[in-house]
Parts: structure tokens; sequence; C-alpha cells
């Protein structure tokens, strides 16, 4: 498989040295909407977002065999769908239905985005939700309450609430923030003074060996 999302996907990884030190947000949390305010988001249309925000892409004779059970190569997110199993977004053992139709979870949408953007927990990082015990990706669940992408309820994190077309555009919008953060201008040019105590030799002098 491709080398993982992560920028095409490196360009959208916290800029580089930390992935950690961006994992919280410090965006108004009150951008979110709550569990049921709109439409929810089917787990097809959100992988079809994750590859249209990411960039990804993949010649079609490179695209990898179908095996989920309930695509037939028909559906209009078909190709996004693999393109999304080639950078290694969705991890589904062969022959099993990937319920394109199926609302997009919390944790669902957590686990996909975060794998895109690769933002890690620092080693003492605590979790502060109690389904921890209960979850496949708590790693990423965290990274979503930091990045406020979804807030507790009673220290509830609902992994399997839908999530709803406002949340979704509120979580692209926080990762289109984070790859333009990581992106550099090849028109900027840098200046700078040396000091007054540094002897400036001229690029085309020549010094001996």
């Amino acid at each position: 498989l491709v080398e993982t999302v992560r920028l095409s996907i490196e360009s959208a990884k916290a800029s580089g040295a930390n992935p950690s030190a961006m994992a919280e947000n410090t965006s108004d949390p009150t951008e979110n909407t709550a569990p049921g305010d709109a439409v929810e988001v089917t787990r097809a249309q959100w992988v079809q977002e994750l590859v249209k925000t990411f960039s990804m892409t993949v010649e079609e004779d490179n695209y990898p065999d179908n095996y989920f059970s309930d695509l037939t190569g028909d559906e209009e997110y078909y190709r996004d769908i693999l393109v999304a199993v080639e950078f290694g977004v969705i991890d589904i053992e062969a022959g099993l239905p990937f319920n394109p139709d199926d609302a997009a979870t919390r944790e669902f949408a957590s686990h996909t985005l975060n794998y895109c953007l690769g933002f890690q927990l620092d080693e003492d990082a605590q979790h502060s939700f109690i389904e921890i015990e209960f979850v496949n990706n708590p790693e990423d669940i965290q990274i979503a309450i930091n990045r406020t992408w979804f807030s507790l309820e009673n220290g509830s994190f609902m992994p399997d609430i839908a999530i709803t077309d406002a949340e979704k555009a509120a979580m692209l919008k926080d990762a289109q923030t984070v790859i333009e953060s990581d992106i550099i201008d090849s028109e900027y040019e840098s200046t700078f003074e040396f000091d007054d105590q540094v002897i400036v030799i001229p690029e085309e002098s020549v010094i001996p060996a």
C-alpha cells in the first residue's frame, strides 16, 4: 500500500516536529453542533470528504481489489472508498462489508480523520472520557476531544452517535487549517542581518582546503 496518508498527508502532520504539540484546538467549541441538530452523514460521504480534503489520488490501474462484500463497483463513491483503502484510511478484513450507507459515528470519524492528520498524545496524557474500556480507538477519540471536534456529556463521548453535517463541516475546517498551516510559501523571501563580529565571505571566494 501507499505509505499512509499522513500528509499528502505529510503536510497535515502538525508542523512536522511533534504532532502532539498541535493536538489541542483553540477554536471555540460552541461552533460544534449537538447530536441530532442536523442531517446525519453516511460512512461513504465521510470518506469522500476525507479523500477530497487531503487530495488523495491513485492511478486507476493501481486501485486495490474490491474486497468489500457490499460494494458492486457501480456506486458513485466506489472509487473514493478504494482510494481511502489504498492510503490505509480504511482497514477492514477482506470479505467483510463496508456498510457505506450506515451513519458515520463519532469514533469512526475521529479515527479516520486523525489517521490522516497524525496527531499523537503525550506519553503521560490522560483520557477524559468514560468509555475508554469499550472503544477501539481511544487515542483518536481523545484527540477529537482535545481539538473540540466533539464535546463530552457527563463524561461520555458517545462514540456510536452519528455525526451531523455541521460537525462534519467543523472537523474538516479544522483539518484544512492544519494543512494550510504547514504549507511552505515558495515565494517567501527571508531576510537576515549579520552580527558586527561576523566576517562575511563573498560567495565567489575560493576557500583553500
